[in-house]
């Protein structure tokens, strides 16, 4: 009922306190007017909500713990189940060339009587050897994500600063990629500026070659056709002993591509793409632990990418030039020279074919589909020309 006098009718809201002793760090005053003939009056009710607002904190806070933790059960999981596949493919692999060794030996000792079945028999003990070594790099890869997700959080992680070569790094980044690029009848195309042709970076190439070789093997899986290309440009002409410069490593492909939500979320932990995880494998932590080291070692990472044209991954850093060694350097020309003639024809096809891919990776830098972590550098390097293109 509302009081004599025009009185407001009972109310509810938050008050806080100004006295000099301690007050509540959050309070809640009730006021309930009374309407009677012979008095007036109220009824004032002061609650600490401390306690209250403290259980929701502490309630929300679980519920982000509990989320956590069934993640990391799930992940686990699943994890399992990513070490006991590669296991069972090298075990049975040992075991299908430990039975055949009785009629390699047979084979071998009668050679002039048997034809070809040594010859046949040696490759199916090759392509047995090839399928082991596949399955252990894929459970080494594994572990190695597991132990360096685990130090990266504990900051047990340590950088190894040295000279190296971009030529060098990028050969070893294709041996590891290039047989399952071919298995999927996908060309791998690797070039480097000519303006990092005679000098040597200092960083830690052995991290920067593991976040390349991430990048490289998420676009040989979610590619089906076309070509994977690996660039790596820098933003002005360098001079050895001079101020750092920023070098960018870049993975384009011409795959599926992600939309801006997908892109949104693929740098968080036990995250996938799609979520295809059964189809597609993989501990889902590439990504994570790939700006986590971005992260460590001062740089960034940028993603850009279109559905159905591909997608482009592009690590940023800024790191020191100097002189190579003259046997790195005598190496680099020598490569690059020989690398020049021997696919002179290739190189005509495979810069074409990288110059379409970075084409496309402009036409949709400003589009709605970007996404960058933590901000995309949207600046061309189609005047960074490549000095040496490897291709398989």
């Amino acid at each position: 009922r509302e009081p004599p006098g025009g009185r407001p009718p009972p109310a509810a809201g938050p008050a806080t306190s100004s006295s000099a002793i301690s007050a509540p760090a959050a309070m809640e005053v009730l006021v309930f007017f009374l309407a009677r003939p012979e008095s007036d009056g109220a009824f004032i009710f002061f609650m600490d909500m401390s306690m209250p607002r403290a259980m929701e904190k502490a309630l929300s806070v679980q519920h982000a713990a509990e989320a956590a933790s069934d993640a990391k059960s799930r992940h686990i999981a699943f994890m399992s189940h990513e070490i006991r596949n590669p296991v069972n493919g090298i075990l049975a692999s040992v075991e299908a060339i430990n039975e055949m060794m009785p009629i390699i030996q047979r084979a071998r000792a009668n050679r002039g009587e048997s034809g070809g079945v040594d010859d046949a028999h040696y490759n199916e003990v090759e392509e047995l050897v090839l399928t082991t070594l596949a399955c252990s790099d894929q459970l080494r890869r594994t572990v190695d994500d597991m132990l360096d997700l685990d130090k990266l959080e504990e900051g047990k992680l340590v950088l190894t600063l040295a000279p190296f070569s971009v030529r060098r790094m990028l050969r070893s980044v294709g041996v590891q990629v290039n047989a399952a690029a071919r298995a999927k009848n996908l060309r791998f195309v690797t070039s480097v500026s000519p303006l990092l042709a005679d000098v040597a970076l200092v960083g830690d190439a052995g991290r920067i070659q593991q976040v390349l070789t991430n990048f490289c093997w998420n676009a040989v899986k979610f590619t089906t056709e076309g070509v994977v290309t690996v660039e790596v440009t820098c933003d002005a002409r360098v001079d050895a002993d001079d101020e750092p410069i920023t070098c960018f490593f870049k993975v384009i492909d011409t795959g599926q591509g992600m939309s801006k939500q997908t892109m949104e979320n693929i740098f968080d932990r036990f995250s996938m793409a799609n979520h295809k995880v059964d189809k597609y494998g993989g501990s889902g932590l590439g990504l994570t632990i790939c700006r986590s080291l971005a992260e460590l070692m001062h740089g960034q990472i940028h993603c850009m990418s279109v559905p159905g044209e591909g997608s482009t991954f592009v690590l940023e850093l800024s790191l020191d030039a100097v002189e190579p060694d003259p046997a790195d350097a005598s190496s680099m020309r020598s490569g690059a020279s020989a690398g020049t003639k021997s696919r002179r024809e290739s190189l005509v096809f495979d810069a074409a074919d990288a110059s379409a891919a970075r084409s496309r990776r402009a036409s949709f830098i400003d589009g709605p589909n970007v996404a960058s972590v933590p901000v995309t550098d949207s600046r061309d390097d189609d005047d960074d020309a490549a000095a040496a293109t490897t291709t398989t």
